[in-house]
Protein backbone atom coordinates (compact mmCIF):
# COMPACT_ATOMS: atom_id res chain seq x y z
CA UNK A 1 0.00 0.00 0.00
CA UNK A 2 1.37 3.42 -0.98
CA UNK A 3 2.00 5.84 1.89
CA UNK A 4 1.61 9.53 1.08
CA UNK A 5 4.14 11.39 3.21
CA UNK A 6 3.64 14.77 4.81
CA UNK A 7 6.48 17.29 5.32
CA UNK A 8 8.87 16.00 7.98
CA UNK A 9 7.39 12.51 8.04
CA UNK A 10 9.82 9.58 7.79
CA UNK A 11 9.40 5.90 7.03
CA UNK A 12 11.53 2.77 6.86
CA UNK A 13 13.12 1.49 3.65
CA UNK A 14 13.31 -2.28 3.37
CA UNK A 15 14.23 -2.40 -0.33
CA UNK A 16 17.89 -2.00 -1.29
CA UNK A 17 17.05 -0.54 -4.70
CA UNK A 18 14.65 2.38 -5.03
CA UNK A 19 13.91 4.90 -7.76
CA UNK A 20 12.74 8.49 -7.26
CA UNK A 21 10.51 9.91 -9.98
CA UNK A 22 9.15 13.44 -10.29
CA UNK A 23 5.84 14.12 -11.99
CA UNK A 24 5.93 17.78 -13.07
CA UNK A 25 6.55 19.86 -16.15
CA UNK A 26 9.70 21.92 -16.77
CA UNK A 27 11.82 20.63 -13.91
CA UNK A 28 15.29 19.15 -13.53
CA UNK A 29 16.09 16.36 -11.09
CA UNK A 30 19.43 15.90 -9.35
CA UNK A 31 20.87 14.45 -6.15
CA UNK A 32 23.47 15.25 -3.50
CA UNK A 33 25.39 12.67 -1.48
CA UNK A 34 26.15 14.32 1.87
CA UNK A 35 27.92 13.50 5.11
CA UNK A 36 26.61 13.82 8.66
CA UNK A 37 26.88 17.62 8.48
CA UNK A 38 24.81 17.62 5.29
CA UNK A 39 27.79 18.73 3.20
CA UNK A 40 29.19 17.07 0.09
CA UNK A 41 32.61 15.47 0.42
CA UNK A 42 33.56 16.80 -3.01
CA UNK A 43 31.83 18.18 -6.09
CA UNK A 44 31.67 14.59 -7.35
CA UNK A 45 28.83 14.04 -4.88
CA UNK A 46 26.51 16.03 -7.14
CA UNK A 47 24.56 13.83 -9.55
CA UNK A 48 23.01 15.84 -12.41
CA UNK A 49 22.70 15.87 -16.20
CA UNK A 50 26.39 16.62 -16.78
CA UNK A 51 27.61 14.08 -14.20
CA UNK A 52 24.88 11.43 -14.02
CA UNK A 53 26.50 8.82 -11.77
CA UNK A 54 28.06 8.45 -8.34
CA UNK A 55 28.55 5.39 -6.15
CA UNK A 56 25.04 4.05 -5.54
CA UNK A 57 23.16 6.86 -7.34
CA UNK A 58 22.38 7.21 -11.05
CA UNK A 59 20.36 9.71 -13.07
CA UNK A 60 18.48 7.71 -15.71
CA UNK A 61 17.69 8.77 -19.26
CA UNK A 62 14.07 9.47 -18.33
CA UNK A 63 15.05 11.84 -15.51
CA UNK A 64 14.54 9.47 -12.57
CA UNK A 65 17.09 8.86 -9.81
CA UNK A 66 18.01 5.21 -9.23
CA UNK A 67 19.47 4.59 -5.77
CA UNK A 68 21.19 1.34 -4.79
CA UNK A 69 21.63 1.55 -1.05
CA UNK A 70 24.23 -1.17 -0.55
CA UNK A 71 26.53 0.52 -3.09
CA UNK A 72 26.60 3.87 -1.29
CA UNK A 73 29.93 4.54 0.38
CA UNK A 74 30.04 4.36 4.22
CA UNK A 75 31.03 8.03 4.55
CA UNK A 76 27.78 9.11 2.91
CA UNK A 77 25.08 9.74 5.52
CA UNK A 78 22.22 10.69 3.20
CA UNK A 79 21.13 11.19 -0.39
CA UNK A 80 19.14 14.37 -1.03
CA UNK A 81 16.74 14.16 -3.97
CA UNK A 82 16.38 17.63 -5.50
CA UNK A 83 13.85 19.21 -7.85
CA UNK A 84 14.77 22.46 -9.64
CA UNK A 85 12.95 24.73 -12.06
CA UNK A 86 14.11 24.43 -15.67
CA UNK A 87 13.57 27.35 -18.01
CA UNK A 88 11.59 29.49 -15.58
CA UNK A 89 12.29 31.34 -12.32
CA UNK A 90 10.15 29.08 -10.17
CA UNK A 91 8.87 25.55 -9.85
CA UNK A 92 5.38 24.72 -11.11
CA UNK A 93 2.60 24.58 -8.55
CA UNK A 94 2.02 20.84 -8.96
CA UNK A 95 5.07 18.72 -8.18
CA UNK A 96 4.67 15.08 -7.12
CA UNK A 97 7.48 12.74 -6.09
CA UNK A 98 7.22 8.97 -5.99
CA UNK A 99 9.66 6.43 -4.58
CA UNK A 100 9.31 3.02 -6.19
CA UNK A 101 10.79 -0.39 -5.43
CA UNK A 102 12.62 -2.84 -7.73
CA UNK A 103 9.35 -4.16 -9.14
CA UNK A 104 8.19 -0.61 -9.90
CA UNK A 105 5.70 -0.70 -7.04
CA UNK A 106 5.10 2.75 -5.50
CA UNK A 107 6.33 2.76 -1.91
CA UNK A 108 5.96 6.40 -0.94
CA UNK A 109 4.62 9.61 -2.47
CA UNK A 110 5.16 13.23 -1.52
CA UNK A 111 3.69 16.49 -2.89
CA UNK A 112 5.76 19.40 -1.55
CA UNK A 113 4.49 22.96 -1.36
CA UNK A 114 6.62 24.64 -4.03
CA UNK A 115 5.77 28.20 -2.89
CA UNK A 116 7.02 29.37 -6.28
CA UNK A 117 10.61 28.58 -5.25
CA UNK A 118 13.39 27.88 -7.71
CA UNK A 119 14.50 24.60 -6.13
CA UNK A 120 13.76 22.35 -3.18
CA UNK A 121 14.88 19.17 -1.45
CA UNK A 122 12.05 16.74 -2.07
CA UNK A 123 13.07 13.51 -0.33
CA UNK A 124 16.00 12.50 1.85
CA UNK A 125 17.17 8.88 1.92
CA UNK A 126 19.31 8.60 5.04
CA UNK A 127 21.07 6.11 7.29
CA UNK A 128 19.69 5.23 10.67
CA UNK A 129 22.10 2.82 12.29
CA UNK A 130 22.47 -0.13 9.93
CA UNK A 131 19.15 0.59 8.23
CA UNK A 132 17.91 3.18 5.76
CA UNK A 133 14.91 5.50 6.00
CA UNK A 134 13.24 8.09 3.79
CA UNK A 135 12.04 11.52 4.92
CA UNK A 136 9.75 13.97 3.13
CA UNK A 137 11.60 17.30 3.33
CA UNK A 138 10.18 20.01 1.06
CA UNK A 139 12.83 22.57 2.07
CA UNK A 140 12.91 25.34 -0.54
CA UNK A 141 15.61 27.79 -1.58
CA UNK A 142 14.72 31.30 -2.71
CA UNK A 143 17.84 31.51 -4.88
CA UNK A 144 17.08 28.33 -6.79
CA UNK A 145 19.43 25.44 -7.49
CA UNK A 146 22.69 27.39 -7.21
CA UNK A 147 21.70 28.62 -3.74
CA UNK A 148 20.79 25.08 -2.66
CA UNK A 149 24.06 23.62 -3.92
CA UNK A 150 26.25 26.27 -2.31
CA UNK A 151 24.46 25.70 1.00
CA UNK A 152 25.60 22.06 0.86
CA UNK A 153 29.21 22.79 -0.05
CA UNK A 154 29.14 22.51 -3.83
CA UNK A 155 31.25 24.94 -5.85
CA UNK A 156 28.81 25.97 -8.56
CA UNK A 157 30.31 26.26 -12.05
CA UNK A 158 28.99 26.91 -15.53
CA UNK A 159 28.24 23.23 -16.09
CA UNK A 160 25.55 23.30 -13.46
CA UNK A 161 24.17 26.73 -14.24
CA UNK A 162 23.88 26.07 -17.96
CA UNK A 163 20.82 23.89 -17.51
CA UNK A 164 18.88 26.41 -15.47
CA UNK A 165 17.47 29.89 -15.77
CA UNK A 166 19.48 32.89 -14.67
CA UNK A 167 17.27 33.05 -11.62
CA UNK A 168 19.22 30.17 -10.14
CA UNK A 169 22.61 31.85 -10.38
CA UNK A 170 21.99 34.47 -7.68
CA UNK A 171 20.08 34.59 -4.41
CA UNK A 172 17.60 37.17 -5.69
CA UNK A 173 16.42 37.79 -9.23
CA UNK A 174 15.46 41.45 -9.01
CA UNK A 175 18.47 42.92 -7.24
CA UNK A 176 20.29 44.22 -10.33
CA UNK A 177 20.40 48.00 -10.92
CA UNK A 178 17.57 49.38 -13.00
CA UNK A 179 18.63 49.29 -16.66
CA UNK A 180 16.11 51.93 -17.80
CA UNK A 181 14.29 54.85 -16.16
CA UNK A 182 11.36 53.79 -14.03
CA UNK A 183 8.05 53.77 -15.91
CA UNK A 184 5.35 55.52 -13.83
CA UNK A 185 2.79 53.12 -15.27
CA UNK A 186 4.71 50.07 -13.96
CA UNK A 187 5.81 51.17 -10.50
CA UNK A 188 3.57 48.63 -8.76
CA UNK A 189 5.19 45.75 -10.63
CA UNK A 190 8.65 46.98 -9.65
CA UNK A 191 7.84 47.37 -5.95
CA UNK A 192 5.96 44.09 -5.76
CA UNK A 193 8.94 42.27 -7.28
CA UNK A 194 10.89 43.28 -4.20
CA UNK A 195 8.07 42.19 -1.90
CA UNK A 196 7.88 38.85 -3.72
CA UNK A 197 11.62 38.29 -3.32
CA UNK A 198 11.36 39.11 0.38
CA UNK A 199 8.43 36.71 0.78
CA UNK A 200 10.18 33.83 -0.93
CA UNK A 201 13.40 34.37 1.03
CA UNK A 202 11.40 34.33 4.26
CA UNK A 203 9.58 31.15 3.19
CA UNK A 204 12.89 29.44 2.40
CA UNK A 205 14.23 30.36 5.84
CA UNK A 206 11.08 29.06 7.56
CA UNK A 207 11.28 25.82 5.57
CA UNK A 208 14.91 25.35 6.61
CA UNK A 209 14.06 25.86 10.27
CA UNK A 210 11.12 23.44 10.05
CA UNK A 211 13.33 20.86 8.40
CA UNK A 212 16.06 21.29 11.04
CA UNK A 213 13.51 20.92 13.84
CA UNK A 214 11.97 17.80 12.31
CA UNK A 215 15.35 16.17 11.76
CA UNK A 216 16.49 16.98 15.30
CA UNK A 217 13.31 15.46 16.71
CA UNK A 218 13.80 12.28 14.70
CA UNK A 219 17.42 11.94 15.74
CA UNK A 220 16.67 12.50 19.42
CA UNK A 221 13.84 9.97 19.27
CA UNK A 222 16.10 7.38 17.70
CA UNK A 223 18.76 7.95 20.36
CA UNK A 224 16.17 7.43 23.10
CA UNK A 225 14.54 4.37 21.57
CA UNK A 226 17.11 1.95 23.02
CA UNK A 227 16.34 1.95 26.75
CA UNK A 228 19.61 0.24 27.64
CA UNK A 229 21.82 2.64 25.69
CA UNK A 230 20.05 6.00 25.88
CA UNK A 231 21.94 7.08 29.01
CA UNK A 232 25.33 6.01 27.69
CA UNK A 233 28.13 8.47 26.86
CA UNK A 234 27.72 7.59 23.19
CA UNK A 235 24.03 8.50 23.27
CA UNK A 236 24.78 11.75 25.08
CA UNK A 237 27.39 12.64 22.47
CA UNK A 238 24.89 11.75 19.77
CA UNK A 239 22.41 14.23 21.24
CA UNK A 240 25.07 16.93 21.32
CA UNK A 241 26.02 16.22 17.71
CA UNK A 242 22.37 16.28 16.62
CA UNK A 243 21.81 19.63 18.32
CA UNK A 244 24.97 21.03 16.73
CA UNK A 245 23.82 19.92 13.28
CA UNK A 246 20.45 21.54 13.91
CA UNK A 247 21.98 24.81 15.07
CA UNK A 248 24.44 24.92 12.16
CA UNK A 249 21.66 24.44 9.61
CA UNK A 250 19.50 27.16 11.19
CA UNK A 251 22.48 29.53 11.42
CA UNK A 252 23.34 28.98 7.76
CA UNK A 253 19.74 29.55 6.68
CA UNK A 254 19.49 32.69 8.81
CA UNK A 255 22.74 34.08 7.40
CA UNK A 256 21.46 33.46 3.88
CA UNK A 257 18.17 35.20 4.70
CA UNK A 258 19.98 38.18 6.24
CA UNK A 259 22.12 38.47 3.12
CA UNK A 260 18.97 38.49 0.99
CA UNK A 261 17.48 41.14 3.27
CA UNK A 262 20.56 43.35 3.00
CA UNK A 263 20.44 43.17 -0.79
CA UNK A 264 16.77 44.07 -0.82
CA UNK A 265 17.27 46.93 1.64
CA UNK A 266 19.97 48.37 -0.63
CA UNK A 267 17.68 47.98 -3.62
CA UNK A 268 14.80 49.74 -1.83
CA UNK A 269 17.09 52.61 -0.80
CA UNK A 270 18.35 53.07 -4.36
CA UNK A 271 14.88 52.76 -5.84
CA UNK A 272 13.44 55.38 -3.48
CA UNK A 273 15.40 58.08 -5.29
CA UNK A 274 13.67 57.15 -8.56
CA UNK A 275 10.14 56.59 -7.32
CA UNK A 276 7.41 59.16 -7.97
CA UNK A 277 5.98 61.01 -4.99
CA UNK A 278 2.93 58.76 -4.71
CA UNK A 279 5.19 55.86 -3.70
CA UNK A 280 8.45 57.31 -2.35
CA UNK A 281 9.26 58.07 1.29
CA UNK A 282 8.35 61.53 2.57
CA UNK A 283 12.01 62.50 2.78
CA UNK A 284 12.79 61.65 -0.84
CA UNK A 285 13.68 64.21 -3.48
CA UNK A 286 10.33 63.78 -5.24
CA UNK A 287 8.56 65.37 -2.24
CA UNK A 288 11.03 68.22 -1.82
CA UNK A 289 9.98 69.81 -5.09
CA UNK A 290 6.79 68.42 -6.56
CA UNK A 291 6.62 68.63 -10.32
CA UNK A 292 3.53 68.36 -12.46
CA UNK A 293 3.43 65.58 -15.01
CA UNK A 294 1.30 64.34 -17.86
CA UNK A 295 1.57 60.78 -16.60
CA UNK A 296 -0.33 58.73 -14.07
CA UNK A 297 1.30 56.48 -11.48
CA UNK A 298 -0.29 53.04 -11.20
CA UNK A 299 -0.12 52.75 -7.40
CA UNK A 300 0.17 54.57 -4.09
CA UNK A 301 2.13 53.69 -0.98
CA UNK A 302 -0.05 52.67 1.99
CA UNK A 303 2.59 51.53 4.49
CA UNK A 304 5.43 49.11 5.13
CA UNK A 305 5.60 45.44 6.09
CA UNK A 306 8.28 43.70 8.12
CA UNK A 307 9.07 40.75 10.36
CA UNK A 308 11.32 42.38 13.00
CA UNK A 309 12.10 39.08 14.70
CA UNK A 310 13.60 37.72 11.48
CA UNK A 311 15.47 40.65 9.88
CA UNK A 312 15.49 44.48 9.81
CA UNK A 313 14.12 44.53 6.25
CA UNK A 314 11.13 46.86 5.73
CA UNK A 315 9.30 46.57 2.41
CA UNK A 316 6.98 49.24 0.98
CA UNK A 317 3.38 48.06 0.65
CA UNK A 318 1.57 49.62 -2.29
CA UNK A 319 -1.99 49.45 -3.57
CA UNK A 320 -2.94 49.51 -7.23
CA UNK A 321 -4.46 52.84 -8.24
CA UNK A 322 -7.23 53.17 -9.19
CA UNK A 323 -8.02 50.50 -6.61
CA UNK A 324 -9.90 47.49 -7.98
CA UNK A 325 -11.14 46.77 -4.44
CA UNK A 326 -11.76 49.22 -1.60
CA UNK A 327 -9.03 50.07 0.89
CA UNK A 328 -10.41 49.37 4.36
CA UNK A 329 -8.57 51.12 7.18
CA UNK A 330 -9.42 49.10 10.29
CA UNK A 331 -10.11 51.81 12.86
CA UNK A 332 -12.41 51.24 15.83
CA UNK A 333 -12.62 55.01 16.41
CA UNK A 334 -14.35 55.58 13.08
CA UNK A 335 -11.50 57.65 11.70
CA UNK A 336 -9.81 59.54 14.53
CA UNK A 337 -6.93 57.07 14.84
CA UNK A 338 -6.44 56.82 11.09
CA UNK A 339 -6.61 60.56 10.33
CA UNK A 340 -2.89 60.90 9.60
CA UNK A 341 -2.96 57.81 7.35
CA UNK A 342 -5.95 59.18 5.45
CA UNK A 343 -4.11 62.47 4.99
CA UNK A 344 -1.17 60.50 3.58
CA UNK A 345 -3.42 58.55 1.19
CA UNK A 346 -5.02 61.74 -0.12
CA UNK A 347 -1.69 63.48 -0.67
CA UNK A 348 -0.33 60.46 -2.49
CA UNK A 349 -3.53 60.12 -4.52
CA UNK A 350 -3.26 63.71 -5.73
CA UNK A 351 0.45 63.24 -6.48
CA UNK A 352 -0.25 60.12 -8.58
CA UNK A 353 -1.87 62.17 -11.36
CA UNK A 354 -1.43 65.50 -13.14
CA UNK A 355 -2.66 68.58 -11.27
CA UNK A 356 -6.44 68.79 -11.25
CA UNK A 357 -6.93 65.27 -12.64
CA UNK A 358 -8.19 63.79 -9.36
CA UNK A 359 -11.46 64.62 -7.60
CA UNK A 360 -11.52 63.75 -3.88
CA UNK A 361 -14.72 63.48 -1.81
CA UNK A 362 -14.66 62.93 1.96
CA UNK A 363 -17.95 61.65 3.41
CA UNK A 364 -17.61 62.30 7.14
CA UNK A 365 -20.98 62.28 8.88
CA UNK A 366 -19.43 61.73 12.32
CA UNK A 367 -16.85 64.49 11.92
CA UNK A 368 -13.93 62.24 12.89
CA UNK A 369 -11.87 63.53 9.96
CA UNK A 370 -12.46 67.22 10.63
CA UNK A 371 -8.77 68.03 11.07
CA UNK A 372 -7.80 66.09 7.96
CA UNK A 373 -10.56 67.74 5.94
CA UNK A 374 -9.40 71.19 6.96
CA UNK A 375 -5.80 70.38 6.12
CA UNK A 376 -6.52 69.05 2.61
CA UNK A 377 -9.43 71.36 1.75
CA UNK A 378 -7.63 72.85 -1.29
CA UNK A 379 -7.63 69.43 -2.97
CA UNK A 380 -10.71 67.72 -1.46
CA UNK A 381 -14.37 68.38 -0.75
CA UNK A 382 -15.91 67.26 2.54
CA UNK A 383 -19.55 66.38 3.17
CA UNK A 384 -20.65 66.11 6.82
CA UNK A 385 -24.41 66.70 6.57
CA UNK A 386 -26.41 63.50 6.19
CA UNK A 387 -28.52 64.88 3.37
CA UNK A 388 -25.46 66.19 1.54
CA UNK A 389 -23.72 62.82 1.86
CA UNK A 390 -26.78 61.02 0.48
CA UNK A 391 -27.06 63.48 -2.40
CA UNK A 392 -23.39 63.09 -3.28
CA UNK A 393 -23.64 59.29 -3.26
CA UNK A 394 -26.68 59.51 -5.55
CA UNK A 395 -24.83 61.85 -7.91
CA UNK A 396 -21.73 59.67 -8.09
CA UNK A 397 -23.74 56.48 -8.62
CA UNK A 398 -25.81 58.11 -11.37
CA UNK A 399 -22.70 59.32 -13.18
CA UNK A 400 -21.01 55.92 -13.01
CA UNK A 401 -24.22 54.21 -14.16
CA UNK A 402 -24.50 56.52 -17.19
CA UNK A 403 -20.84 55.94 -17.98
CA UNK A 404 -21.30 52.16 -18.04
CA UNK A 405 -24.47 52.34 -20.13
CA UNK A 406 -22.76 54.52 -22.73
CA UNK A 407 -19.70 52.30 -22.91
CA UNK A 408 -21.90 49.20 -23.20
CA UNK A 409 -23.82 50.77 -26.06
CA UNK A 410 -20.68 51.83 -27.88
CA UNK A 411 -21.46 55.51 -27.36
CA UNK A 412 -19.31 58.33 -26.05
CA UNK A 413 -19.52 58.14 -22.25
CA UNK A 414 -20.18 61.21 -20.11
CA UNK A 415 -17.10 63.07 -18.99
CA UNK A 416 -15.78 61.82 -15.66
CA UNK A 417 -12.62 62.84 -13.81
CA UNK A 418 -9.60 60.77 -14.90
CA UNK A 419 -9.40 59.68 -11.29
CA UNK A 420 -11.66 60.14 -8.30
CA UNK A 421 -11.55 59.01 -4.68
CA UNK A 422 -14.39 58.64 -2.20
CA UNK A 423 -13.43 58.42 1.48
CA UNK A 424 -16.13 57.09 3.82
CA UNK A 425 -15.52 57.46 7.56
CA UNK A 426 -17.29 55.57 10.35
CA UNK A 427 -18.28 52.80 7.97
CA UNK A 428 -20.73 51.02 8.04
CA UNK A 429 -22.57 52.79 10.87
CA UNK A 430 -24.70 55.84 10.19
CA UNK A 431 -25.66 54.70 6.71
CA UNK A 432 -29.04 53.39 5.65
CA UNK A 433 -29.61 50.49 3.31
CA UNK A 434 -30.01 52.78 0.29
CA UNK A 435 -26.72 54.54 1.03
CA UNK A 436 -24.94 51.22 1.61
CA UNK A 437 -26.28 50.10 -1.75
CA UNK A 438 -24.80 53.18 -3.41
CA UNK A 439 -21.43 52.59 -1.75
CA UNK A 440 -21.45 48.92 -2.79
CA UNK A 441 -22.30 50.00 -6.36
CA UNK A 442 -19.37 52.42 -6.43
CA UNK A 443 -17.05 49.68 -5.14
CA UNK A 444 -18.24 47.28 -7.83
CA UNK A 445 -18.53 49.56 -10.86
CA UNK A 446 -16.49 52.63 -9.99
CA UNK A 447 -12.97 51.31 -10.67
CA UNK A 448 -13.75 50.89 -14.37
CA UNK A 449 -14.31 54.66 -14.54
CA UNK A 450 -11.28 55.52 -12.41
CA UNK A 451 -13.05 55.76 -9.03
CA UNK A 452 -11.41 54.35 -5.89
CA UNK A 453 -13.11 53.77 -2.56
CA UNK A 454 -11.48 54.21 0.87
CA UNK A 455 -13.46 52.91 3.86
CA UNK A 456 -12.68 53.61 7.51
CA UNK A 457 -14.26 51.55 10.27
CA UNK A 458 -14.08 48.54 12.52
CA UNK A 459 -13.43 45.20 10.86
CA UNK A 460 -14.90 43.43 13.90
CA UNK A 461 -18.33 44.95 13.60
CA UNK A 462 -21.14 42.52 14.41
CA UNK A 463 -24.63 42.32 12.94
CA UNK A 464 -23.72 44.55 10.02
CA UNK A 465 -25.68 44.84 6.82
CA UNK A 466 -24.95 42.06 4.27
CA UNK A 467 -23.77 44.68 1.75
CA UNK A 468 -21.26 46.02 4.27
CA UNK A 469 -20.16 42.46 5.11
CA UNK A 470 -19.56 41.78 1.41
CA UNK A 471 -17.44 44.93 1.14
CA UNK A 472 -15.51 43.85 4.22
CA UNK A 473 -14.62 40.55 2.55
CA UNK A 474 -13.45 42.01 -0.74
CA UNK A 475 -11.45 44.95 0.63
CA UNK A 476 -7.70 45.32 1.09
CA UNK A 477 -7.43 45.47 4.89
CA UNK A 478 -4.99 47.90 6.48
CA UNK A 479 -4.89 47.57 10.29
CA UNK A 480 -4.16 50.98 11.82
CA UNK A 481 -3.12 49.61 15.22
CA UNK A 482 -0.49 47.26 13.79
CA UNK A 483 -1.83 44.33 15.83
CA UNK A 484 -3.32 42.42 12.92
CA UNK A 485 -0.91 40.87 10.40
CA UNK A 486 -1.14 41.09 6.65
CA UNK A 487 -0.40 38.13 4.38
CA UNK A 488 1.55 38.17 1.14
CA UNK A 489 -0.10 36.65 -1.96
CA UNK A 490 2.81 34.36 -2.93
CA UNK A 491 3.46 32.09 0.06
CA UNK A 492 0.80 33.40 2.46
CA UNK A 493 3.56 34.63 4.75
CA UNK A 494 2.59 36.69 7.79
CA UNK A 495 3.94 40.26 8.03
CA UNK A 496 3.45 43.03 10.56
CA UNK A 497 2.03 46.16 8.96
CA UNK A 498 2.81 49.77 9.77
CA UNK A 499 0.51 52.24 8.00
CA UNK A 500 1.91 55.19 6.15
CA UNK A 501 1.28 58.51 7.93
CA UNK A 502 1.62 62.09 6.79
CA UNK A 503 4.70 64.05 7.88
CA UNK A 504 4.50 65.33 11.45
CA UNK A 505 5.70 68.72 10.19
CA UNK A 506 2.40 70.46 9.38
CA UNK A 507 4.29 73.21 7.54
CA UNK A 508 5.53 70.60 5.07
CA UNK A 509 2.04 69.14 4.68
CA UNK A 510 0.61 72.60 4.00
CA UNK A 511 3.31 73.26 1.38
CA UNK A 512 2.59 69.94 -0.34
CA UNK A 513 -1.16 70.65 -0.40
CA UNK A 514 -0.55 74.09 -1.92
CA UNK A 515 1.67 72.64 -4.62
CA UNK A 516 -0.75 69.80 -5.39
CA UNK A 517 -3.62 72.29 -5.71
CA UNK A 518 -1.57 74.53 -7.98
CA UNK A 519 -1.68 77.41 -5.52
CA UNK A 520 2.06 77.19 -4.92
CA UNK A 521 2.95 77.83 -8.54
CA UNK A 522 4.29 81.21 -9.56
Amino acid sequence: MTLRLTPGQNAALTELSVTATVRASSVDVCALLVDGDRRVRSDGDLVFWNSPTAAGVRLTDNGSLAVTLDEIEPTVDAVLLIVAADGSPSLPVDVDLALTGPSNEVLYEFAPNTNGLGALIGLEVYRRGHAWKVRAVGQGFAGGLADLLVAHGVEVDDGVEASHSQHDSAPLHHSAPLPVPLDRARVLERVWMIFEDASRSAAAFDAAVDYADERLGDELSDLSSDIAARSSPAAEQGRVDAQNRHDALVATAHARHLDDSRQLTDEITTLDGELPASVSTWGSASWQQLSDTDGFTDCIRVGEVAVPSRSPLRVPLCAAWPAANPLWFEDDTGGASSASSITAVLLRTAAAAPRGATVIDILDIGGSLAETSARVSPIARTFTDRAAVTARLDELSHTIDLWHMAVGAGETPPTVPPRSVVVVSGFPYGFGSAELGRIAFLAERGPFAGLSLVLIGSADAEDIDPLAAALLRRSMHLPIDGRSPVHDPWVDGEWSFEPDVAPADTTKVDRVVRELSGAGEA
